[in-house]
């Protein structure tokens, strides 16, 4: 994953990702911002789950969700979520960890997520990624925020 960071005229920090991890950046850039306790608490999920300890760590912001599990780290905008759950509503079902996971707890196919159904504006609300690979970009966004 390709990533830059920078300050915006306010001084507010501001990420830039490749345009398949731009919902990271986003992310990164509205809901996480410089709030060094959630850094701090996200790393201490990384670290617990790459240790095996936990199997799979949650959290929502105003705009995003972060699903983090032992291999991939998930960031998926509000408006997504809302979408799935109406489509969840749709289908009868009502756990939306299910819906996300699928039945047998597994990424990938058992998403509920197609790429190729989704639109441009919401693969760019969606991102995925190993969970080493967000661990760095965490790592990354830190040390920048920290520069000022």
């Amino acid at each position: 994953m390709d990533y830059q960071f920078s300050f915006d005229a306010l001084n507010r920090p501001k990420a830039r990702c490749s345009m398949d991890h731009e919902a990271f950046a986003d992310w990164l850039t509205h809901d996480l911002g410089n709030n060094h306790q959630h850094i701090s608490d996200i790393l201490t999920q990384v670290d617990r789950l790459l240790g095996k300890q936990i199997s799979r760590w949650q959290q929502s912001w105003a705009d995003y969700r972060l699903i983090l599990t032992q291999e991939d780290a998930i960031v998926s905008s509000a408006r997504m979520n809302h979408s799935l759950n109406d489509s969840m509503q749709q289908d009868g079902l009502s756990d939306d960890e299910d819906y996300l996971f699928g039945g047998d707890g597994l990424l990938g196919d058992g998403l509920g997520i197609d790429p190729d159904e989704l639109s441009l504006d919401e693969q760019q609300g969606h991102a995925m990624c190993g969970l080493e690979d967000f661990q760095a970009l965490i790592f990354a966004w830190q040390a920048f925020i920290e520069t000022r």
